[in-house]
């Protein structure tokens, strides 16, 4: 009977070590598994990592930036996309540079000074600002010479200057995906040339029956030769230009001639007034 007992101990005790030693095997093998998942996921992140980082080097040397004096710069530097565009001055020239990839394209110059006496008065060129359109299909810059500043357009598609705008404007603004721009003339002045509405792919386009090349002129619905104090602004709802005019009576603007008319980008044409 002891010798059985004893047999009995021993059996329980063998198969203890075996459910303990498996027990113990199979926790290791499902934490080393699980480390081995963990450092295979740490290792996917960090070659992920590396193809980012290998792409934005490559996308970096594609966007080469071009070498300047930054003391020649009039303004700061803008950017869209991998195109940079500034304005500089070198050996008495102003210029507009288009850069991209590193190469440099020019856009405009002009004289940097007024010679003495003065007879460049046309070569002078003052570049006061710089920007692209809101999809960025044009580039947008002022030029000012003597007594007359306008607005200038270069086409990223057509790879040249395409526009520019009377002397007495605002702001060119481009709406509606760049497809159309338009502009008006400051408020405390007549100007026959403002209250236009343009389609941009006629940019550079000669018409014959008004040079301005407008799809649309706040003036004809007026009688002609009215001098008109005109204001604009984008409705992005509707998709329109909404015109606040008042007429000139002599001198001074008329208050009670004062009227709203809403221009239909969709329509193309007059939908309130």
């Amino acid at each position: 009977m002891p010798q059985k007992n004893l047999l009995i101990i021993i059996i329980a005790i063998i198969l203890t070590a075996i459910l303990v030693g498996g027990a113990v095997y199979f926790w290791q093998s499902s934490t080393f598994a699980k480390e081995k998942q963990q450092l295979q996921q740490m290792i996917q992140g960090l070659n992920n990592q590396i193809t980012q980082l290998q792409n934005q080097l490559k996308d970096d040397g594609n966007k080469a930036k071009c070498s300047f004096d930054s003391n020649s710069l009039l303004f700061d530097p803008v950017e869209f996309g991998d195109y940079q565009a500034y304005a500089k001055t070198q050996d008495n020239k102003n210029y507009v540079i288009l850069c991209k990839a590193g190469q440099e394209i020019i856009v405009d110059q002009g004289d940097a000074e007024y010679n003495n006496p003065p007879t460049n008065l046309n070569e002078v060129k003052e570049y006061n600002s710089l920007k692209f359109s809101p999809k960025g299909n044009f580039l947008i810059f002022t030029a000012a010479r003597w007594e007359w500043q306008s607005y200038h357009v270069y086409s990223f598609e057509k790879e040249k200057l395409v526009f520019q705008s009377d002397s007495f404007v605002n702001e060119l603004v481009f709406v509606d995906n760049d497809k159309y721009a338009y502009y008006c003339g400051p408020e405390d002045r007549s100007a026959d040339d403002t209250g236009l509405i343009f389609i941009t792919d006629n940019f550079g386009i000669e018409h014959s029956s008004n040079y301005t090349g407008a799809d649309f002129d706040i003036h004809s619905l007026y009688e002609k030769g009215s001098l008109l104090n005109v204001s604009c602004r984008y409705e992005q709802v509707n998709n329109s230009v909404i015109f606040d005019v008042l007429e000139f009576k002599g001198l001074l603007i008329d208050p009670s001639t004062r009227q709203f008319h809403e221009y239909s980008l969709d329509e193309r044409k007059i939908i309130k007034q």
